[in-house]
Formats: structure tokens, sequence, C-alpha cells
């Protein structure tokens, strides 16, 4: 009885409130308006409404890596930045995806929150951390204050740790071929940062971290493909040694199959549209990447330094380059 009594109190006071608001004055609650400013307007209408993307740029320490000096981001770089990302990295993804029937479906399968950091994560052993991305819901890319629309050694670099995460989510959807990991099986390490990309490419492997496990090992494969025209790829592939040539032809083969059967895309042309796309991007049509200025130095972006935790997360680093 004396509940339904409360009950009834209360909502007789509701309703007074509600009947006499006026007489209450103003509200001492600051409630701000949603900001629209041409940063957060560019995020809301090229990121948020066709992708569900969600880009923080403004500084919130707690949600970086507290271990690290960092700083945030410049504003000015924002909009350049996200503008290469779309037309490089979502763009060619877009147009397999309107070919894929319905089975590849990137506006679901692409992370939902993009964190952007303004420096580097500079380790103490002299590492610098450009990219990180936490079980594919959030990718966090740093050194955005030096970022050059001109350089393509700069992309490839974001767009090296992209390719694979996003690689990482696809599987983590839909899994390839256990045959994928019988092809190198024994040969994985947890101290692959010992060896050198020559030294896993006689045996079997892409790129040094590829040693890691089976699945870093196909997520190289396929970052690897696609920071690269298909010529490329081919004089890539052609170059490897004999030792191991065999093997990355049977991964390369997986990774067509796998795009192919799993998501109905094929991987080639997809490699074709992000050359065309980063090549109109940096020179207005002509070839980004066989100019002298922009070309990238293989020592440079084929040795990628990562680190992978039992949450999930991904972190990919470079080294300090002596000159």
């Amino acid at each position: 009885m004396k509940i339904k009594q409360l009950i009834s109190a209360v909502c007789v006071l509701l309703a007074f409130i509600a009947c006499d608001n006026d007489k209450l004055g103003p509200s001492i609650i600051d409630i701000p308006e949603v900001s629209n400013t041409p940063t957060d307007r560019y995020i809301y209408d090229n990121l948020t409404v066709p992708y569900n993307i969600d880009v923080k740029y403004k500084w919130d320490y707690s949600e970086s890596d507290l271990s690290k000096n960092l700083v945030p981001p410049r504003e000015e770089y924002v909009i350049p930045f996200l503008d290469a990302v779309i037309q490089v990295w979502i763009n060619p993804y877009m147009v397999v995806d309107e070919k894929s029937d319905g089975s590849f479906d990137f506006s679901l399968l692409v992370p939902k929150e993009f964190l952007l950091i303004g420096s580097g994560g500079y380790d103490a052993d002299g590492n610098t951390t450009l990219g990180t991305a936490e079980g594919g819901k959030k990718i966090i890319l740093y050194t955005i204050n030096s970022f050059d629309p001109k350089k393509i050694d700069v992309l490839q670099l974001y767009f090296h740790v992209m390719h694979h995460e996003f690689a990482h989510i696809l599987h983590q959807t839909k899994e390839f071929s256990t045959e994928y990991q019988s092809i190198s099986a024994g040969l994985y390490t947890s101290t692959w940062y010992l060896n050198t990309d020559a030294y896993a490419r006689q045996n079997g492997f892409i790129t040094n971290y590829a040693m890691l496990e089976y699945h870093e090992d196909f997520a190289e494969m396929v970052s690897m493909m696609l920071i690269r025209s298909q010529s490329e790829w081919t004089a890539l592939m052609n170059s490897m040694p004999a030792s191991g040539k065999n093997q990355l032809l049977r991964k390369e083969s997986l990774v067509i199959s796998y795009f192919k059967d799993v998501w109905n895309v094929n991987i080639f042309e997809l490699q074709g549209i992000i050359h065309e796309r980063i090549t109109d991007y940096l020179n207005g049509g002509s070839s980004a990447l066989k100019s002298s200025t922009n070309a990238v130095d293989d020592d440079d972006y084929l040795s990628p330094y990562y680190s992978y935790g039992q949450d999930n997360t991904c972190q990919y680093h470079r080294r300090p380059i002596n000159k």
C-alpha cells in the first residue's frame, strides 16, 4: 500500500513540474551543442553517415597508450589525411563490394572507430608505433602531424597496416582454408624478429613477421599484395629464392581463392584499383609508384615490426632507418 502511495505522489509531482516548468528558471546544466566545425562535418558526412565510422581526433589521453608521450593531431592535417584514407583505402573496397553480389559488405566489416594521434608512439628501444588495431573494432593511427599527401612511402606506412588489420577482420569473420597453416607448419616462431626478410623468403614467408604464426602469415601476404601493382607483385614473386618460392606460390593461390570463393572478390582486381587510386591521388594519373621522387625503398616498408597482444591488439612499428 505504501509503495502505491509513493508512486502516486511521484506522478503528481512530475505532473506539477511538467505543468509549471516555466517557474523553475533556467537550467544550471550546460548542455553543449553538437559541433559543426568543418572537420566534424567532413567526418560526419564522409565517414559516419556512409560507413558508421567514428573518428576521434580531439585529444583524449585516456584512449591512447598511457605508457608513451604522445601529442594530439593538428587539426589542419585531419581532413587531408582522412581524404587519403577514403580515396585510397575505402573507395577501392567499395568498388569490389558493389561487384560481389552481396557476398562482401565493407560497411559491416570495416572497424567502427579511428583514433588519430599526432606523434609516433616512441618506444624505449627506438622503435616507433605507427598503427594499432584493437580486436577489429578500432584502429589507432599515429604520426598524423607528419602526414605528407605527396609521398607514397608515407602513405604506404598507413595503408600497409590498414590492409593487414582488415585481413584479420576478414579471416576472423570467415576463416580461410586449413591448408594454409600446413604449408609452413613447424617453421613458425615467436622470435621472428631475429630473422631478416631474406631469411624468411628462403623459408617460404613474404616477410619476417609472417613467421610468427599462420594468421599473421596470411595477413602479411594480403597486405603485401595490396600495396603493389600486379606487375610489381609478379616481379617480387619471381625474385623469390627457389627454396621458398613454391611455398609462397601456394600461399598466394590460397589467398586468391579465399577472396574469390568466400567474398566473391578478385584480389588482383582490388590490387589494380588500389594502385590506380593511389597513382591518381599522388600524381594525377602519372605512375606514382615509379616516380623517382616518390619511390619506396623496399628496405623501408618491406620490413615492418609488429607486436601482437593476447587481447587481439596488433601494433605496427617501424625500426629506425640508418642511412
